[in-house]
């Protein structure tokens, strides 16, 4: 596998847990992971937090009623992880059809229950974009790259989302998600049109 591919696989995968962390509580196998020996080197941080419960249940416990306090609570302070939201509107509006529509026009038809601006849509958008730039010839390549590279213009509201969690009192294990996340889009941007250019010079 070359440099490239290594580096798609590698955003493939951080796009594709991000996509899983924010449609629903982390797997049990992500929890054992991080209580465990298995070294994950951009969560370093949540393995130090893992550390702090007794067992990986009581880990799992925790993080589950996190979630729900965060994302569902409909009594509480309760964090929108739709699109929509930070641009003043409902979900199913403006935004969501504006969204969607990017996903017809670069050849994706995403079968979600979520509508198509929720955070783990658009993650999965992405991480299935790296998939088949990896898969696909050349030219197939350069065209997924200078997707994403349009679509991250859909991204920006993700800091606003990062700053909501990272200021909730009840946010401990997705403060550590939502930095993670905020360090890493801050990069993408960037290393996108370089992989651009050096899919064109491969």
């Amino acid at each position: 596998m070359n440099e490239l591919n290594k580096i798609l696989e590698g955003r493939k995968a951080i796009y594709s847990l991000f996509g899983t962390l924010f449609l629903e509580p982390p797997p049990k196998e992500l929890i054992n992971d991080l209580v465990g020996d298995k070294e994950i080197p951009f969560l370093k941080g949540l393995k130090r937090f893992a550390k702090k419960y007794k067992t990986s249940k009581e880990f799992e416990e925790s993080v589950k009623s996190e979630f729900s306090e965060l994302f569902i609570n409909p009594f509480g302070d309760s964090i929108s992880l739709y699109q929509s939201s930070y641009e003043g509107e409902n979900p199913y509006g403006k935004t969501t059809s504006r969204v969607a529509k990017k996903y017809v026009e670069m050849g994706y038809t995403l079968n979600f229950e979520e509508p198509a601006d929720h955070i783990s849509v658009e993650m999965y958008f992405m991480a299935e974009s790296c998939k088949n730039a990896i898969e696909g010839k050349k030219d197939e390549m350069i065209n997924e790259l200078k997707n994403q590279k349009v679509f991250m213009s859909e991204l920006d509201w993700i800091f606003s989302l990062c700053e909501k969690i990272e200021s909730h009192k009840k946010s401990m294990f997705y403060k550590e998600i939502s930095k993670t996340m905020r360090a890493f889009m801050r990069t993408e941007k960037k290393l996108i049109s370089e992989l651009v250019v050096n899919a064109l010079k491969s």
